[in-house]
């Protein structure tokens, strides 16, 4: 059986179902990831994860057998960067917990924030994503991602990892636009403005390289102290990330702030995963070269510059893809907003 079948049927429910260790759904028209439709298949779950996907599979003793003739089982969809159980209505700053105060706050956990009760986790999962990431936004070091479930009371019940990632917002120089208070546009104060921009950036820029360099410094002198040694929460948190094992990642999304970026990893030995990337495409030979994936937003959007083709946010995953880069898709947003339906009603 092929492992690209190993995702199939994320039905979150087999999760909250039952003792049985062993489920075998039976009967229903079976959609692989790859590969054609198995009319009247089978697929046997075992310890709430997939064992085999089949025409005939046998009955293992002491399985429940469910009978689903006439309906379909899908694979399950995976949202890989969103806000959900983070942000319920955007207007409302009550019921945001996204963000923090702060450039670095590795040390923050969206597992510990996230509301199992929010309201756009049904809707989600209704719409066929079984399973988010969720990360923290907001300064520089944004904290630790979750990868969950959607289903589960509570966080313990969701969660399949957690850290699953440190989310970066890599610093890019950024100027005021026309209603942000000046700054925007040609005229004499254009040219301060960007120096200005520019100073900020340097100064994130160095900031960041000290962080990390603190965090180094921090291991090893927890590696040769005894147990008398001070935890500092902050540092501590970039210990699995220096070890190699949670990976970065890092918002960029101009072609010189990826490549910064990707400087930034290489320098550091951090495990990059680059977030949105809008041109991705343009630095994709670089992107493969040091075996860094991309997470894309949704194609159903505008172009990013005026001077790009109409249709090219529907082209980037395919240009990706023919230079052996790896991607998947995320939302970005807190939940059911980012639904197709919703999307077209917002354009008419």
């Amino acid at each position: 059986m092929k492992t690209c079948l190993a995702i199939l049927l994320a039905l979150v429910t087999l999760r909250a179902a039952a003792p049985e260790a062993v489920i075998l759904l039976r009967g229903a028209t079976v959609h692989p990831v790859s590969g054609p439709d198995i009319a009247d298949g089978a697929v046997l779950v075992r310890d709430g994860k997939i064992a085999e996907v089949g025409a005939h599979i046998a009955v293992p003793k002491g399985a429940r057998v469910i009978e689903l003739k006439g309906l379909h089982i899908y694979p399950g969809m995976i949202d890989s960067a969103t806000e959900i159980g983070l942000s319920e209505i955007g207007a409302v700053r009550e019921m945001n917990d996204v963000s923090d105060i702060g450039l670095f706050k590795p040390q923050l956990r969206a597992a510990a924030a996230v509301n199992p009760a929010s309201e756009h986790i049904p809707v989600t999962r209704a719409n066929g994503v079984t399973s988010v990431i969720t990360s923290p936004g907001g300064g520089i070091v944004a904290g630790q991602s979750v990868l969950m479930h959607l289903s589960g009371w509570t966080i313990e019940d969701m969660a399949v990892r957690a850290p699953v990632a440190m989310r970066l917002e890599f610093p890019n120089i950024r100027m005021p636009g026309r209603f942000g208070g000046g700054g925007g546009g040609e005229g004499p104060g254009r040219g301060s403005a960007y120096a200005d921009a520019k100073k900020r950036y340097e100064q994130q820029i160095q900031e960041l390289n000290d962080f990390m360099e603190s965090a180094r410094r921090y291991r090893q002198a927890k590696a040769a102290a005894g147990p008398d040694f001070e935890t500092d929460l902050k540092l501590e948190a970039m210990i699995p990330v220096l070890d190699g094992k949670v990976p970065m990642l890092i918002r960029a999304e101009k072609e010189k702030a990826i490549k910064e970026a990707i400087v930034f990893a290489d320098q550091q030995k951090v495990h990059m995963i680059l977030e949105r990337g809008a041109e991705a495409w343009k630095v994709a030979a670089e992107l493969k070269a040091h075996n860094i994936p991309v997470i894309l937003p949704p194609t159903l959007r505008l172009p990013d510059e005026e001077d790009d083709p109409y249709d090219k946010p529907f082209s980037i995953p395919g240009e990706l893809s023919k230079a052996g880069v790896k991607f998947a898709f995320a939302t970005f947003g807190p939940g059911d907003e980012n639904c197709l339906e919703k999307r077209v009603d917002k354009r008419r």
